[in-house]
């Protein structure tokens, strides 16, 4: 009698499928996890759009950009020196307007994210929105256009620091639903 050496034709078959159908289940997991946090991220997004149209509506002034004297009337002792410069845009050429834009929305109620007063720099759920599984954060800003754009990848620090903080679908996936899905123009910037 002979003695069997090696695989069969069909033993190698089913280790192949079995390899195929492990790694089609791992790929199809990561998409779902990718398409969470996209989700995640556009309705944080949304909200914080739907809360500057109400600041807007009832204060006249864009968040972050409301002056001293105006953000002293409506919310006394609570307003911060210095503030915006009411010029109708959210400046991202300093961390003040910014992150004013989040601590005037608590102000109002209309963010209960975690803040800080602290307006000298820019910190990932300290005084500005994190990004979901990330350590990066939100940042708004504005330009001589009505819409409130957004910065997504903030690094802790001192004016505009952009990081890749979100894989490059996430990222594509955010700008494609809410914007043009060019990474560098439009309303949001990934």
């Amino acid at each position: 009698m002979q003695t069997k050496q090696g695989f069969s034709l069909i033993e190698l078959s089913f280790v192949i499928l079995i390899i195929a159908i492990i790694s089609g289940s791992i790929l199809s997991s990561q998409n779902l996890i990718e398409n969470s946090q996209t989700k995640k991220i556009i309705k944080i997004i949304n909200e914080q759009n739907i809360a500057t149209v109400e600041f807007v509506a009832n204060y006249n002034n864009l968040p972050g950009d409301i002056d001293f004297q105006s953000a002293s009337f409506f919310f006394g002792s609570k307003a911060v020196n210095p503030s915006g410069n009411n010029d109708s845009k959210i400046s991202t050429s300093s961390p003040l307007e910014p992150v004013l834009f989040y601590y005037y929305l608590a102000q109002a109620g209309l963010y209960k994210g975690p803040f800080s007063s602290d307006s000298n720099s820019f910190r990932p759920n300290d005084n500005i929105p994190l990004i979901p599984g990330t350590g990066f954060g939100i940042l708004p800003y504005s330009n001589n256009s009505s819409k409130t754009l957004w910065h997504l990848g903030i690094t802790n620090g001192v004016g505009l620091s952009l990081a890749y903080a979100l894989n490059p679908s996430i990222a594509y996936g955010i700008d494609k639903k809410l914007d043009d899905g060019f990474p560098n123009r439009g309303i949001v910037k990934a």
